[in-house]
């Protein structure tokens, strides 16, 4: 019998500006309902999912094609705070639109204090299909470098709830993390705190 877990991307920000002046255009396209992208996804390819749940606006949920861009992932899902186009638009171009959706719980009690607003969350259950899932992603934020130690902080979590192969119950836990165990959001990688 396999174990389901249940997992929560919560993302305030995700791949929101890229310089497009020496790579190749990031392909996007959000004309997919949530459900659709997540389950075209997973399903058949490493696990099986169900019960989705989105929260957040349409425009700020995207298939991705990154093949030629240097991102370091080649395809998947991406998330922002904002309308995912903005992403193809040169780093200085200023993508601070508010969408006017809510935040996230989960994400303010990570977030040191800050409350979170334009989150884009998407919640599902998972069954792998093999002994060992693993997930590549890229956290970028519109917000480098003036907002950084601001009252704007761009965060990323990716929680999973559900058995532990090492006994007991996952309950939220945030499975991107620094290697000091923070969480990963502009106050915490930047040009000063994990450049690397």
């Amino acid at each position: 019998m396999k174990n389901t877990l249940t997992l929560i991307v919560a993302v305030v920000c995700l791949l929101v500006s890229i310089s497009t002046t020496s790579k190749a255009q990031l392909y996007l396209d959000n004309s997919y309902s949530a459900d659709t992208m997540l389950m075209d996804f997973f399903n058949g390819h490493c696990a099986t999912i169900s019960n989705v749940d989105y929260h957040g606006d349409s425009t700020m949920m995207s298939f991705f094609d990154a093949d030629s861009t240097g991102l370091g992932v080649h395809a998947g899902i991406f998330f922002s705070s904002g309308n995912v186009h903005a992403a193809n638009n040169p780093a200085s171009y200023w993508a601070g639109e508010q969408i006017g959706v809510n935040g996230d719980s989960s994400l303010d009690a990570l977030s040191n204090g800050y409350y979170t607003l334009d989150a884009s969350v998407v919640e599902f259950d998972l069954v792998p299909d093999t002994s060992v899932l693993s997930f590549n992603y890229v956290f970028g934020s519109e917000e480098y470098p003036e907002y950084v130690n601001s009252g704007f902080n761009d965060i990323f979590a990716f929680l999973i709830s559900g058995p532990n192969p090492a006994g007991g119950f996952y309950v939220e836990e945030n499975i991107a993390t620094l290697t000091n165990d923070s969480v990963v959001c502009i106050n915490n990688v930047n040009d000063l705190t994990n450049s690397a």
